[in-house]
Formats: structure tokens, C-alpha cells, sequence
């Protein structure tokens, strides 16, 4: 057997037992997912979009906005990321609890 099959193998088990960022099973659940939501009276393409725009409410309007626009959650984050060094000062303390409120807090009002 070559490597390459060994490798296949292995990765064909690991799919099985693992959730991942993009699994096929899970994916209604990333934030990349194709599901638009309305998030404190903003619209936005995915919970992606929402999550990294947030980054720059208030300091940085017109990154903020451009990220609304883009075309993909991919292309959000790149956006973000392109620009870290203009996003709220506290991103890493807020983070966690800004990405639980957009992605989980119209399910959890529905309850």
C-alpha cells in the first residue's frame, strides 16, 4: 500500500468521529453557514458577517460596512482580519460572548 492510501484511510476514520470546523453533518451550525439573520435590528448575510463586523461598531463605520457588503463569510473574515489593528479595543475579552449572542440568542428567545 502507498502512503497516500495510509493517508486516506486515516483521514476517512478521523471524518467519522470527528466534528470539525466545516463537517457535512454539522454545518447548519458554522458560522459560515448559508443563513441569514437580524441581529439587534442589522441585517446580515451570516452569523460570519454579523460576528466580524461587530469588530468595528463604532470605530470603524466604513470597515464595519464593507464587511456587511461582502460577498461571502470567507471574504468577511478576511476583511476582519485585514484590519485588526482598527477593531474594539477589548475584541478578545467581548469575543465570546458577542459570537454566543449572534449566533444562539434568536434560537434561545424562541425558547
Amino acid at each position: 500500500m502507498r502512503l497516500e492510501q495510509y493517508r486516506d484511510i486515516w483521514w476517512a476514520e478521523k471524518m467519522e468521529e470527528s466534528i470539525d470546523f466545516y463537517p457535512r453533518e454539522f454545518f447548519c451550525f458554522d458560522n459560515f453557514s448559508s443563513f441569514e439573520i437580524t441581529y439587534k435590528g442589522h441585517y446580515y448575510p451570516t452569523v460570519e458577517h454579523a460576528y466580524q463586523s461587530l469588530r468595528f461598531a463604532q470605530v470603524a463605520p466604513e470597515i464595519e460596512k464593507e464587511i456587511k457588503k461582502s460577498y461571502s463569510a470567507h471574504e468577511a473574515q478576511k476583511i476582519a482580519f485585514a484590519n485588526k489593528d482598527k477593531q474594539i479595543a477589548n475584541w478578545d475579552e467581548i469575543k465570546v460572548s458577542v459570537i454566543f449572542k449572534t449566533g444562539f440568542e434568536k434560537i434561545l428567545k424562541e425558547k
